[in-house]
């Protein structure tokens, strides 16, 4: 991700880090002593250690937050403006799990032994809520500024249904990347029914993009009728366009304001080749993330 002042901060999963990139292109750790764990809260963010902390979001106020793998549970941790990394949500905690218990489920919340959701992706709106997708129970939930959590779009079911409707009622399968675009509409990566969907302010869902075939075809037609496969990561540009990682395509393609889908960089075949040519002549691979 970019931050206001144009660094880049990224997750060095393996090293167990977040690094920063300045626009003078000096690198530098800003979370992490390298030591995998999720250990540390309440110190300064260099003192403590991570775990492979994966997606990371920032809010205006330049709060840093990520999401950390831990056993069966996923973790989201703060790193405020001070540089001090603390606990901010943890699909164990007592008040997340009752929450879960006034919503819909799907089949991997409702395990007999215990609730078992995985956060695998978050956003934040311009008001401070976070919202994140549970890819295992098909759905996306919202955590608001007071730690009320409340599901929003997904029954629990895998399926591909409610075009239209309220997104409570709509069914979703594998839900992955998350995106806001400038009016508070919510796009989704609907990762195994291979489309984007949108849910708009009102809370009714519909699909942008994808026709739900694997094969990665439509450049230069509309989006909708367009086949996406492996969708990764999801993030507007500051004129509108919507672009889409594939990581197992090793493309990225981006949706214009007229809905029209093409290729901006990737030739679909893995590979490290083009620098000094056009992106969509180059080779990728394995992209994960964009900003």
């Amino acid at each position: 991700m970019v931050d206001k002042n144009d660094n880049i901060i990224f997750s060095d999963k393996q090293n167990h880090r977040i690094r920063k990139i300045t626009p003078d292109g000096i690198i530098e750790t800003i979370a992490g002593n390298g030591k995998r764990g999720n250990i540390g809260d309440g110190k300064n963010a260099l003192e403590a250690s991570l775990y492979n902390p994966s997606i990371i979001a920032l809010i205006p106020i330049d709060e840093l937050f990520f999401i950390s793998p831990s056993g069966f549970m996923s973790l989201v941790r703060k790193i405020n403006q001070k540089g001090i990394v603390d606990h901010f949500l943890s699909t164990g905690d007592k008040h997340y799990k009752e929450a879960l218990h006034k919503s819909t489920l799907g089949l991997s919340a409702t395990s007999k032994i215990t609730e078992i959701t995985q956060i695998s992706h978050i956003v934040f709106d311009k008001k401070g809520n976070m919202y994140f997708s549970d890819r295992i129970n098909h759905q996306i939930r919202k955590m608001d500024t007071k730690g009320k959590v409340t599901t929003i779009a997904g029954t629990g079911s895998s399926d591909f249904s409610g075009d239209g409707g309220q997104a409570i009622k709509a069914t979703f399968a594998d839900p992955t990347a998350l995106t806001f675009d400038t009016k508070g509409n919510l796009y989704i990566a609907d990762s195994s029914n291979d489309r984007i969907r949108k849910i708009d302010t009102k809370g009714i869902v519909t699909t942008i993009a994808g026709n739900g075939d694997l094969k990665e075809i439509g450049d230069g037609g509309p989006a909708i009728e367009a086949g996406i496969r492996d969708i990764d990561d999801l993030r507007f540009s500051p004129n509108g366009e919507l672009y889409i990682v594939s990581g197992l395509s090793s493309r990225i393609r981006k949706i214009n304001k007229d809905g029209i889908i093409v290729t901006v960089a990737g030739r679909g075949v893995e590979g490290y080749f083009g620098d000094g040519g056009p992106s969509f002549r180059a080779l990728l691979k394995m992209p994960s993330g964009i900003a």
